[in-house]
């Protein structure tokens, strides 16, 4: 994920996978093509652009997710939203329930019992638990553990826009009192 834009007001980190997206379109069309080019000598040719197009169509549909988190502190709110070829959700916060952000990790699969598996990680964010209990519910932004440093890049960035905000806030709430 990328910081897209920073300023005292708005914090929108997003995150577009451009080349996994142009890769399965390409492998979708090769598909498509061999099996228009086979269907004019056999009808065979209907299961490359059936079956081999729907292959790629839906790897799309899974695996290219456009992912974005808007802090806004004009209206106050936690906005996450996630988009597929199939689905669209977006869920909203307010923002003074919003704790921190947090890196959560995890390893990948290690091969023949070694624990050799990568470091995985994703952004979530600590949230004030409204259901009646006092305590905190952890809101990933995405169900995808990644490699890299993009979670920890995108977490230390959040965490430093709300201690500006909050600090920006308690600065103008202590000016209102004198």
């Amino acid at each position: 994920m990328k910081i897209k834009h920073n300023t005292p007001e708005l914090l929108i980190v997003g995150e577009t996978p451009w080349f996994l997206a142009i890769m399965l379109l390409f492998f979708t069309l090769t598909f498509v093509a061999i099996g228009l080019l086979t269907l004019t000598q056999h009808w065979a040719g209907l299961i490359f652009v059936f079956v081999g197009g729907g292959m790629g169509v839906g790897a799309m549909g899974v695996f290219v997710e456009r992912l974005q988190l808007i802090l806004d502190a004009r209206a106050q709110t936690l906005t996450l939203r996630s988009r597929t070829m199939f689905r669209y959700t977006e869920r909203v916060f307010p923002l003074a329930d919003v704790i921190r952000a947090e890196t959560e990790t995890g390893r990948s699969n290690s091969r023949n019992g070694v624990n050799s598996g990568q470091t995985l990680s994703r952004p979530v964010f600590v949230i004030r638990n409204k259901s009646g209990t006092d305590g905190t519910v952890t809101k990933p932004v995405t169900a995808v553990l990644s490699s890299g440093t993009g979670a920890a890049t995108v977490t230390g960035a959040v965490n430093e826009w709300l201690k500006a905000l909050r600090d920006t806030n308690d600065l103008a709430s202590a000016t209102d009192l004198t």
